[in-house]
């Protein structure tokens, strides 16, 4: 009996303009909720990391169903697939975090067991291209194994500005930022840092020097309150790409630290879901999403 005649191979398209994090959640959370037998292939655009006709998740990531890919070509030449048209995603259920009145899901991420699932789930499909892989193992081999570095992840500009889905909103004042970065950084060396704001790079590195590590080089401008990516909607592709490429390996190098300092956000997430640890822990839980919006 041919198996192969009952495995169903379907395309998902999906062309959301969000960030890097975001449409790699959203494949993760369509995987999860597969039918038993569905072998789903990924074209995912997104105008804020490439053309308009540009697969991003191909571009960053192998297709999940990568072992079936004779199959799946197979199925393409005979046109023996079905489509669907973007991903529909209920924000109760795991993999993407909510702000404003819906529910978010960090409880789900502090839970053991849910992220011993999770992770063993998301380290079976989510396969980075081997470019990435490679320079995040350089950094780290460089920076990051067999020393004491802290991870945080900063997040700021389109969450915690008057038009950012936190509403008007400061996580912390610089002082405060300062404070919570000296107290988690005693038992360390050094800070790996990822942020999109380069006033907050700027900010950490003039107070704690060469303790201050980082690999993203695109960041917002002081002033600027978009996220990021939005901020570069109409730059070069290769900008595009280097923006997409660097959240990526962001928080592949936060996964390989000692310990990260998250906040609610799918980045942070994506590295708790990377790490094979419980050496992580939010440093927002002072901020009260459910009531914002």
């Amino acid at each position: 009996m041919n198996n192969n005649k009952s495995k169903q191979v379907k395309i998902i398209y999906e062309s959301a303009p969000a960030g890097i994090g975001s449409t790699i959640l959203k494949g993760l959370h369509r995987l999860f909720y597969a039918n038993p037998g569905e072998i789903l292939y990924f074209h995912f655009t997104n105008i804020l990391y490439g053309e308009s006709n540009r697969n991003i998740w191909a571009t960053y990531l192998k297709q999940p169903f990568e072992s079936e890919k004779e199959l799946i070509q197979e199925k393409f030449n005979n046109k023996n697939i079905t489509e669907e048209h973007g991903v529909f995603v209920d924000k109760s259920k795991p993999f993407l975090f909510g702000y404003g009145k819906e529910q978010n899901n960090a409880s789900e991420f502090l839970n053991v067991n849910s992220v011993t699932q999770y992770r063993e789930f998301a380290t079976t499909y989510l396969k980075f291209k081997d470019r990435l892989l490679t320079k995040v193992n350089l950094f780290c081999e460089k920076f990051i194994n067999n020393k004491r570095v802290i991870s945080l992840h900063k997040r700021g500009t389109d969450q915690f500005t008057s038009r950012g889905h936190a509403g008007n909103v400061v996580a912390f004042t610089d002082e405060q930022l300062i404070e919570m970065v000296k107290n988690n950084l005693e038992d360390y060396d050094f800070i790996f840092l990822a942020t999109d704001e380069d006033r907050v790079y700027k900010l950490l590195k003039e107070y704690f020097g060469d303790k201050v590590l980082s690999y993203s080089t695109i960041r917002s401008q002081e002033g600027d309150t978009r996220g990021t990516h939005v901020a570069h909607i109409n730059d070069t592709e290769e900008n595009k790409y280097i923006l997409g490429e660097e959240a990526i390996i962001d928080f592949l190098i936060m996964s390989r630290c000692s310990y990260s300092l998250c906040m609610k956000s799918n980045l942070s997430l994506l590295t708790i879901l990377m790490r094979n640890d419980f050496n992580y822990k939010f440093i927002d839980n002072h901020v009260q999403y459910n009531e914002l919006g």
